[in-house]
């Protein structure tokens, strides 16, 4: 047997420097982590966490010995210790731990370029400048996921896997941009009569051609001229380098954090490789691994690319992780995030819906972040807001700020000019003590000299010289002195109202974030219900948070920040408790999972290395007593299984698509209301009567009807896609409230209806195997009896695999929706590609005619199709179900017979062969035993106690306090501080002035 092990056996030194737990001989004490249930969710988490980690370390010392035992010299003496149970004990350990290891909740962000989107995910993962920024070429270019380094190698601190696309996918693309620019050609060489009709088309295909360019210049360094004397198939041999990374992954790791973001760096944003070309428009998704204490019990941080990149490798990422996403964080820019129109366009109507249908729109599930809360005009701000006006703090404080400035504009001035004055005093009295000295005589006659009245009366006029300029000087130094701590505390009552002044604008324009956008997001969740109910303020949809993740970064470094007394008033340690608490569930039931199976296993070892049946009579066969348990077995296995049967069936008729034969009205009539509004110039604005131009209307038939972005002269954008479109009111009105209904509601619910009818046959179970043991080997029951506890307790683990069979089969409706979109792009796209065969005079109109006809005349087919799809998609989810239920039943049945496998083995070894066993073999199972013991009681008397840390607070702070500012004292820290306020960008004269 070779099982992996990942982590080598403590020393002997400090195995044997671990005290052992014991308690009292007769009293067993609860384990910690399975008489926690009243305890806080948080406490519990941080018990169970204990508990996992001092079980996997206990585990694997154990794995270690046996398989060491195993490879020893003379294993025959060992291998009769060890029976197949054992083998498989070594096997279920390292599967668990495999498990822990890979267990991940993925928290998806998302937002536009410019929102700031990578230095929040930086501060949240506590490693600032750790990924680049984002530009507008490499932001929608490839996922990249950031996860918890499990190497404790010191070399490889920091890790990353880069994966390319694949060398067709690039070729495609390449076609795709050699399509347009033959396009191109033959628009120049055709004569029409509408001669603003070719010159609408040769622009709109320039649009593309220049897209497709900046990703061949960015890669194969190629201009136009270049590109268009050669075939997609030379343009992608012409390079060596990249022909060679296509279809494979590279690999990175480094001790140091610069040199790593720099090694990384050329392949997360639009900067060159050392071959000197950029590899954005060739990545198709990069994996970090760090070592960041968010990242430290399973949350994974995904940075997202836009789902509607037109590269069908990238698109797939994106949708393959907008499936497994369990959490999202939207980022967008404060000062976009206050405007209505952008606000309300935060999310689309498909992203929302999708959310809805995936059971992600919910408070602890998804959040949006306002990012750059610091970006705000306080002037501005106060004179738009009507808030703000009547704010009398925030008019005193402002106020303030502009007396303050003009106050230390005047000081400025006052400490110029009494320096000058200053200066010119020193100087004179520098002259009149040289003059003096002057005087002095010197020589022989020098003495005779000092008592001329003439030459006393010209040196007491040159002292009182001397004694006036430095009476002079001393005065100037006392008042510039007075002007500069004027200034200076002047200059701390201006940061003070500074700082108070853009704190009570960030929080005042939070609160009209926070309003503005719950708002929007209840307005689509009415839309969506076809509700106008209010939702209360406890079911608010979503939390939002205003953030700096800059001001954090600066604070981190012990920089001073205007308006950021501490790094709570950033809002990044708000998002980041918000992060750690969405998870905290998943994490119970996980550690739950785990610990429910790492209990059977320790006691089955426990059991295996410490039973002592010395003085037993024992007149059995192990065949006899497996033989006998055998029926009891497969009784037990066929009634879970005939159980979890019939629940199989009962969830086969939670059917999502119930009303879908019932709503053929439903569809035609919103089918005919979309393709009406598809050349809306404001589709979602029905209000709005305006027509977007012919020439984006083509364009959108070109790429089968989107997705496709129009950016205007005036800098608003427009996402267009029609077959989303037409998905959305099908799926809101039909499918919707049964979707919710199955997937968020019944099928989990089931798991309390299936457990109670579980507990049953699992208790007669029990019974049974207790009644035949004391039938066949009475002299076997206290030890039996020793192991109910632990198969009693293989029923939570029942319970934990029915739970993830349910949850699995919830969760399949993130693929099974998209089915439809799907079908729909298929049905549609013919139909854009005849309509862009209409040509001539009034063609506009004429496709627009087309298309709202056969979409009205084709529409129960082409949704009875999409309704088939996902259904087929369902079916296949569904048919795992029975399957997994049976393994299950199997499973349950398996591990109880091998406790009592170890058991037997343990007894029949100690019995029949303790004549053979040497001393070693005595020694290891002690040593073992000591090593179960130690884990059983740690658990009962957990070594360390739950973290005794308060979650940090999900509000911003409510009042401003300013830092007290530094001591002055008498041995020159004054003038530092004096000088570090007069350096101050805030305080500088030219603020001032």
């Amino acid at each position: 047997m070779d099982v992996p092990i990942k982590e080598e056996a403590p020393s002997a030194a400090e195995a044997n420097s671990r005290d052992i737990v014991t308690t009292p001989p007769g009293k067993y004490l609860p384990f910690a982590w399975d008489s926690c249930s009243k305890d806080p969710l948080r406490s519990r988490i941080s018990i169970k966490q204990q508990a996992v980690e001092d079980a996997f370390h206990h585990a694997k010392f154990i794995c270690h010995s046996i398989v060491s035992a195993l490879k020893d010299e003379k294993p025959e003496a060992f291998k009769e210790l060890f029976d197949q149970e054992i083998v498989g004990w070594v096997d279920e350990i390292c599967q668990l731990e495999e498990a822990h290891m890979k267990f991940e909740v993925l928290v998806g962000v998302a937002g536009v370029t410019g929102a700031g989107k990578s230095t929040v995910l930086n501060m949240l993962l506590g490693i600032p400048e750790l990924l680049p920024s984002s530009n507008s070429e490499a932001s929608t270019s490839s996922a990249c996921r950031v996860s918890w380094n499990h190497n404790d190698d010191p070399e490889h601190e920091f890790t990353a896997v880069v994966a390319f696309r694949e060398q067709e996918d690039v070729r495609r693309e390449l076609e795709m941009i050699y399509e347009a620019l033959a396009e191109c050609h033959r628009i120049k060489e055709t004569s029409a009569d509408d001669e603003e009709e070719l010159f609408q088309q040769e622009a709109e295909n320039e649009k593309t051609i220049e897209e497709g360019l900046q990703k061949i210049l960015a890669v194969w360094g190629k201009e136009r001229e270049e590109v268009e004397e050669l075939s997609a198939e030379d343009l992608l041999a012409s390079n060596e380098d990249v022909l060679s990374v296509l279809g494979t992954s590279k690999h990175f790791h480094a001790a140091d954090k610069e040199k790593f973001s720099e090694e990384i760096k050329p392949y997360l944003d639009s900067s060159a490789t050392t071959e000197g070309y950029q590899t954005w428009p060739l990545v198709k998704e990069a994996r970090i691994f760090v070592k960041a204490d968010i990242l430290r019990h399973g949350i994974a941080l995904v940075d997202l690319p836009g789902l509607s990149d037109a590269v069908e490798s990238r698109a797939q990422v994106a949708e393959r992780y907008n499936q497994q996403i369990d959490t999202t964080i939207i980022v967008t820019p404060s000062v976009r995030a206050i405007n209505e129109k952008t606000g309300f366009q935060l999310m689309s109507k498909y992203q929302a819906l999708r959310m809805k249908l995936d059971g992600k729109l919910q408070k602890n599930r998804s959040c949006i972040v306002a990012s750059q809360m610091d970006n705000i005009d306080c002037d501005t701000f106060s004179g738009n807001s009507a808030e703000a006006k009547n704010k009398a703090s925030l008019k005193e404080d402002l106020e303030s700020i502009k007396s303050l400035s003009k106050r230390i504009g005047h000081l400025d001035q006052r400490i110029k000019d009494t320096r000058k004055k200053l200066v010119e005093y020193r100087n004179r009295k520098q002259k009149a003590i040289i003059d003096r000295d002057a005087l002095k005589p010197t020589g022989v006659g020098a003495r005779k000299i000092q008592q001329d009245k003439r030459y006393q009366e010209k040196m007491k006029t040159a002292r009182n010289r001397v004694n006036n300029t430095t009476r002079l000087v001393r005065t100037e130094e006392t008042t510039l002195s007075g002007h500069q701590q004027e200034r200076y505390n002047a200059a701390l009552s201006l940061r003070a109202c500074k700082g108070r002044a853009k704190w009570t604008c960030m929080s005042m324009r939070h609160s009209q974030i926070e309003k503005r956008l719950t708002e929007n997001l209840e307005r689509q969740w009415k839309e969506m219900e076809g509700t106008s109910q209010q939702l209360s303020s406890s079911e608010r949809l979503t939390d939002i948070f205003s953030v700096s993740a800059t001001a954090y970064r600066d604070l981190l470094k012990g920089r001073k920040v205007t308006g950021f007394p501490t790094e709570s008033y950033t809002g990044i340690p708000q998002l980041s408790q918000w992060l750690c608490d969405s998870v905290m569930e998943k994490r119970e039931v996980h550690l739950d999972s785990l610990l429910n199976a790492l209990r059977r296993l320790a006691h089955g070892i426990q059991r295996w290395s410490n039973v002592n049946p010395e003085g037993m009579d024992v007149s059995f066969s192990r065949e006899m007593i497996e033989t006998v348990f055998s029926r009891s077995h497969d009784r037990c296995s066929q009634k879970l299984e005939a159980e979890l049967h019939l629940w199989s069936e009962k969830i086969k008729s939670f059917d999502p698509f119930t009303q879908i034969h019932q709503t053929q009205e439903i569809c035609k009539r919103e089918a005919g209301r979309v393709a009406t509004r598809w050349a809306a110039r404001y589709p979602n604005d029905m209000t709005s009567s305006v027509f977007m131009a012919w020439t984006t209307f083509n364009a959108i038939l070109k790429r089968g009807g989107g997705p496709y972005k129009f950016r205007s002269k005036i800098g608003d954008s427009q996402e267009y896609n029609f077959p989303e479109a037409l998905v959305v009111p099908i799926l809101e009105k039909v499918v919707l409230k049964t979707w919710h209904s199955v997937f968020q509601v019944k099928i989990p619910a089931a798991e309390k209806r299936i457990m109670p009818r579980v507990d049953v046959i699992w208790d007669q179970y029990v019974e049974e195997l207790v009644c035949q043991i004391q039938e066949t080997a009475p002299q076997l029951i206290p030890h039996v009896l020793e192991c109910i506890p632990i198969v009693r307790g293989v029923k939570d683990e029942i319970c934990d695999k029915v739970h993830e069979t349910l949850t699995k089969l919830s969760k399949c409706s993130a693929e099974i929706h998209p089915e439809f979109r799907t079908a729909m792009e298929e049905k549609l796209k013919p139909m854009f590609d005849k309509c862009l065969e209409i040509r001539g005079k009034g063609h506009y109109q004429a496709r627009r005619k087309y298309l709202q006809d056969n979409v009205k005349a084709q529409n129960t087919r082409m949704f009875s199709e999409g309704f088939k799809k996902m259904k087929r998609r369902y079916e296949i989810h569904l048919a795992k179900v029975p399957l997994e239920f049976s393994a299950i039943a199997q499973f349950a049945v398996t591990k109880v017979r091998d406790q009592i496998g170890l058991l037997l083995t343990n007894i029949e070894t100690v019995n029949e062969k303790q004549q053979k066993l040497s001393d070693h073999t005595t020694m290891f199972r002690e040593k073992v035993g000591q090593t179960a013991m130690q884990w059983v009681a740690e658990w009962r008397v957990p070594r360390y106690e739950a973290s005794s840390t308060r979650p940090h607070s999900l509000l911003l702070p409510r009042k401003y306090v300013e830092p007290e500012p530094e001591e002055l004292d008498e041995e020159g820290n004054a003038a530092e501080s004096r000088e570090k306020a007069e350096d101050d960008d805030d305080f500088a004269m030219e603020d001032s002035e």
